[in-house]
């Protein structure tokens, strides 16, 4: 599955700290913005606002050298984006564990 290489090559790679692995938040917004324009949100077909039940999420994480561009965001479900979140953490904690 995808999304087990993804999180096994984040566990690999491990080389950006946790606290960089927060979505949106560093996020350059000229790149989100990009994004919105050419992939309106799923739910409403708009360009901006809010896009209920959806979030704009890395393919690849930045923690796992993902680039902060239009072309590595996508759509997800807020449900699929909380259990990638929950399963980043839990392999960021054991890299963390690792390397003390």
């Amino acid at each position: 599955m995808n999304l087990t290489r993804v999180l096994i090559a984040c566990v690999v790679i491990a080389a950006t700290p946790c606290s960089m692995a927060k979505k949106g938040s560093h996020t350059d917004s000229s790149q989100r913005a990009a994004f919105r324009q050419a992939n309106p949100c799923p739910s409403n077909g708009e360009t901006s606002g809010a896009c209920p039940g959806f979030v704009i999420d890395y393919i690849r994480p930045r923690s796992c050298g993902g680039s902060d561009t239009a072309e590595n965001l996508h759509w997800r479900s807020v449900e699929m984006a909380k259990l990638q979140d929950k399963a980043e953490r839990r392999d960021c904690d054991k890299v963390q564990i690792r390397t003390q």
